[in-house]
């Protein structure tokens, strides 16, 4: 699996920017008033991951007295961790493009208060990108060791204090 690349997120905003704008052109008239709780589950996703990526640090660079990670978890969290990369790309782009409409219509009370949900939105999926990157970016395997330098050393067990 290869880490998430720029190349592949901006273009996801981007589409997801251009066609919100143009759905919103069409149908804005006739949906309600954005909930003020609706980037809610990206914040806490956000931070979760964050937390997470703080914590499995250590433990997959195999500091001494933390607890081994499972490889197959790892490689679980580093898959959770690409599709929330794709995921809040899609978020920045469907925020980015509710503020591009709701923007020049400040002067009306319902795209006023959409914009102050599309701001929430938008930073937060920004914070889910990151975090989403320095989870993914955690849970990198570490560079191969020099042959000539560990020859003599058995291999590392995770599992070999228990």
């Amino acid at each position: 699996m290869k880490p998430s690349r720029f190349s592949v997120l901006a273009p996801t905003a981007v589409a997801a920017a251009i066609a919100t704008y143009f759905l919103l052109r069409v149908f804005y008239s006739h949906l309600p008033t954005l909930p003020r709780t609706a980037p809610a589950s990206f914040g806490f996703l956000a931070f979760a991951e964050i937390g997470v990526a703080l914590s499995l640090r250590p433990r997959l660079q195999r500091r001494p007295g933390t607890m081994p990670v499972h490889p197959l978890v790892a490689a679980r969290i580093a898959v959770l961790a690409k599709a929330s990369a794709v995921a809040a790309a899609i978020g920045v782009g469907v925020y980015g493009g509710l503020l591009l409409y709701v923007l020049p219509q400040l002067s009306k009370p319902a795209p006023a208060s959409d914009a102050i949900v599309g701001g929430i939105g938008l930073g937060v999926s920004v914070l889910l990108l990151v975090g989403a990157l320095l989870l993914e970016r955690t849970c990198r395997l570490p560079d191969a060791p020099d042959d000539d330098a560990g020859a003599d050393e058995p291999p590392y067990d995770p599992y070999a204090h228990r």
